[in-house]
């Protein structure tokens, strides 16, 4: 997809700003640096490793132990949504924004410090994220470093499979995007060509997430963004949710991913905790003996 400020105003759908503020955000931000990429250039300039971890937001990223960072540290990462609450710098940064204002700006409150550091992290922003909500960093640059590396894709049609459904090769010969933000990174990691695949965070048991005892954090059960931590301990993850049939649970998206596709592919899939459900049909991942 092409930047340009008449990108930012394309759509109405879920706008973060007017578009007379777009344009005024545009000019004022006008001489503010970033650079923008597209996926393959990010695999030749940004990629450093054959492994890479999905940093998902489940409890279990706060077991993890301070030599095991080092060992995921040594290799590329890719964090979705609130992650910058945690203090793990990652390779690249991906996140679905609160569609209410009033929240969005709450969630800017609780990471922009935090998102200073992220000046060797790569910023990947949709298409319906520029188009629709105009995430761009001549519009909203507090969601983005200083002079931000940008890459801008375009969003694929997800493949279409009802709970009824079964998963088939030929559902991934176009893309591996299904639903939420783990399938859409999937089908970026396959772009990039990573052939190990470690998914930690990625617990699906409940709908806590390692942040929810924050301090920083509280303003979402405050202003009803969240449901009581209580009741989210209860709940199954809202991807488990079969949408009224129209949809499969992520887990046996996941389980199709690597038997139908990442295993013809050579490509090696982990989970990261023995707590997550997709343990152990998927293997635990050995984090080079650290503990």
């Amino acid at each position: 997809m092409r930047d340009s400020l008449l990108n930012c105003l394309l759509e109405s759908k879920v706008r973060y700003a007017s578009r007379m503020e777009t344009i005024r955000n545009w000019w004022q931000n006008r001489k503010a640096g970033y650079t923008v990429v597209g996926v393959e250039e990010v695999a030749r300039k940004y990629k450093t490793s054959d492994t890479v971890f999905f940093l998902g937001s489940g409890p279990s990223i706060n077991r993890i132990t301070k030599r095991q960072w080092e060992h995921v540290a040594r290799h590329d990462t890719f964090a979705v949504n609130k992650w910058p609450i945690h203090p793990f710098v990652p390779t690249y940064y991906y996140t679905n924004y609160p569609r209410d204002r009033g929240h969005l700006l709450e969630y800017l409150s609780s990471i922009q410090s935090r998102l200073a550091k992220y000046t060797n992290t790569v910023f990947f922003l949709s298409q319906n994220r520029v188009t629709r909500r105009g995430m761009h960093p001549r519009i909203f640059p507090g969601f983005f470093s200083e002079e931000p590396v940008c890459c801008l894709y375009n969003l694929p049609q997800p493949i279409q499979a009802a709970r009824g459904d079964s998963f088939e090769p030929g559902d991934f010969e176009e893309t591996l995007y299904y639903r939420g933000a783990i399938s859409l990174v999937l089908d970026l990691f396959d772009k990039l060509g990573y052939s190990t695949v470690v998914l930690l965070g990625v617990d699906l048991c409940s709908s806590l997430h390692f942040y929810d005892e924050l301090p920083e954090m509280q303003w979402q059960f405050k202003n009803g963004y969240a449901k009581p931590a209580r009741i989210l301990a209860k709940e199954q993850h809202a991807t488990m949710d079969d949408k009224n049939g129209s949809k499969q649970p992520i887990d046996r998206y996941i389980y199709a991913v690597d038997e139908l596709y990442y295993r013809r592919q050579g490509v090696s899939l982990y989970i990261g905790s023995d707590d997550s459900v997709l343990h152990p049909r998927l293997p635990l991942y050995a984090f080079g003996g650290s503990v």
